[in-house]
């Protein structure tokens, strides 16, 4: 079993959404008062380790063409690279039961976003 902290109302702010997932923790982690007043809490079935490995994966990719050039890449849902354009607050959310990515909520990382066949 595991818990999950996410954005509420009372816990927006610039560039954060609700449902927006703060930390993940194991079922008897104890939250503070604080947290569970300005946060929502959500305990589900899956493992911590598994919903985590969930969140996307961001890694630093160096263009092979320009060594000098650096971006930071985000792993898309089928598994390849697209070069991050707009960073989100929170790598992922909460949403139907599920982790879920939050890079594609940017029209940035999906439309105008290079795909970086060479990483892997």
């Amino acid at each position: 079993m595991a818990q999950l902290l996410l954005i509420t109302e009372l816990s927006l702010s610039n560039g954060r959404q609700v449902n927006d997932i703060v930390t993940i923790k194991p079922d008897d982690w104890k939250f503070s008062e604080h947290e569970l007043k300005i946060f929502k809490l959500v305990k589900t079935k899956g493992e911590v380790k598994d919903l985590v490995s969930a969140i996307p994966e961001t890694i630093d990719w160096e263009d092979p063409l320009m060594p000098d050039l650096h971006y930071q890449a985000w792993k898309t849902p089928d598994g390849g690279w697209k070069k991050v354009v707009a960073r989100p607050k929170q790598k992922a959310r909460w949403e139907d039961g599920k982790v879920t990515e939050n890079y594609s909520r940017y029209a940035e990382n999906t439309l105008n976003s290079v795909e970086l066949e060479t990483i892997g």
